[in-house]
């Protein structure tokens, strides 16, 4: 049999999955349609972490420093995101993002504008985001059939709002990374508390805006000093090429600390550098035996 086709979704992370028709695999596009429905449940999700939990010691809540409530869970779909990665003018929030592929898909099929659609749905009583991802679900069978549709740009922006999202996901004990923002503002250090889970996430403050990606920020944050930073292998790998088997063979010598999968960047770094003297030694070594 010839296959004449290929996933574009597939293609945009270097993989390649032949197809008999259509211009994109059941696997992605049940991924994308899990990640777009995921996206309102995660919201509702975080409005229960709206009220701090109870602490003692030092880990209490300080209502004369800072308000009684998580404030970052409040109409999370508010955060904000980079339609263009590494394009800092091109921020919007989640739910803006939503809201601009609703237009542009009932532009493109002749549907009732975004403004009176949207209208109804909220006189019925349905919130915003509810009814943006219920009407971007139900158009998923067009998206996807669609060849001039532009499917890696949605798919990109779906699972980027989706990776934000995660971080309100109850089920998950892993809540990614933290890292303090080390942006410099006339106050001094940000030092908001960022999260990340993926190596090729993009970062965004939602205190000073400042927006990087994982390995520039691990990178910022190593420069700056003070913080203890634990790092996926896999982020490890692509800042610094140093892959997981190494990462593990030094563990197991007790060159590098680990916790839950990460590695401590800093005992990384001395690592690679005591590697290094280490293979200087046995050079000098065989230079003088000869």
């Amino acid at each position: 049999m010839t296959y004449e086709r290929a996933c574009v979704l597939c293609a945009a992370r270097g993989r390649q999955t032949r197809l008999e028709v259509g211009h994109v695999c059941i696997g992605c596009q049940s991924a994308l349609l899990g990640a777009l429905r995921a996206i309102p449940a995660l919201a509702e999700q975080a409005a229960t972490m709206i009220e701090p939990k109870p602490g003692s010691g030092s880990s209490a809540p300080s209502w004369e420093s800072k308000p009684p409530i998580n404030c970052d869970a409040v109409e999370p779909y508010l955060a904000l995101m980079e339609l263009n990665v590494g394009d800092p003018s091109s921020r919007v929030t989640i739910l803006d993002c939503l809201e601009m592929w609703e237009r542009a898909i009932r532009e493109d099929r002749e549907l009732i504008p975004y403004g009176p659609a949207s209208a109804h749905r909220t006189a019925q009583g349905q919130s915003t985001l509810v009814g943006v991802v219920g009407f971007l679900v139900a158009q998923m069978e067009w998206i996807a059939a669609t060849p001039t549709f532009g499917l890696e740009e949605f798919a990109d922006h779906i699972h980027r709002a989706h990776r934000i999202m995660r971080r309100w996901d109850s089920d998950r004990d892993d809540v990614g990374t933290m890292v303090r923002c080390p942006t410099i503002t006339e106050q001094g250090e940000c030092g908001y508390r960022l999260y990340y889970r993926e190596a090729d996430e993009h970062v965004t403050c939602r205190r000073c805006g400042a927006s990087r990606d994982v390995t520039t920020l691990v990178a910022v944050v190593m420069e700056s000093g003070g913080q203890s930073v634990w790092v996926d292998p896999e982020a490890i790998q692509h800042a610094y090429a140093i892959p997981e088997s190494l990462l593990g063979r030094w563990a197991r010598r007790g060159w590098v600390k680990t916790s839950h999968g990460r590695y401590l960047l800093s005992s990384v770094m001395e690592a690679r550098e005591r590697q290094r003297a280490d293979g200087y030694s046995k050079i000098l070594a065989r230079v003088k035996g000869a």
